[in-house]
């Protein structure tokens, strides 16, 4: 996977977190098959396109409840 693609998957990723992604959204999104996106993501990044997500919507929802009046079930 080039920089360009890893770097369109990775905003794809930050725009859309809030969002249900499944990994066949994101391979297409970097225009390469299931398998292959998995396998070399964790090569790239270092962990599964999974735990860069939820580390995305953990660190969304810690600024949310530092800097909102939301209630942590909104957040939720």
């Amino acid at each position: 996977m080039t920089d360009a693609r890893l770097a369109r998957v990775i905003e794809y990723m930050s725009c859309h977190f809030a969002e249900p992604l499944t990994l066949e959204q994101l391979a297409a999104e970097a225009c390469i098959i299931k398998f292959h996106f998995v396998r070399l993501f964790r090569e790239r990044v270092g962990q599964s396109p999974h735990r860069y997500l939820a580390e995305l919507r953990l660190d969304a929802a810690q600024r949310m409840l530092i800097s909102s009046e939301l209630s942590i079930a909104e957040i939720a």
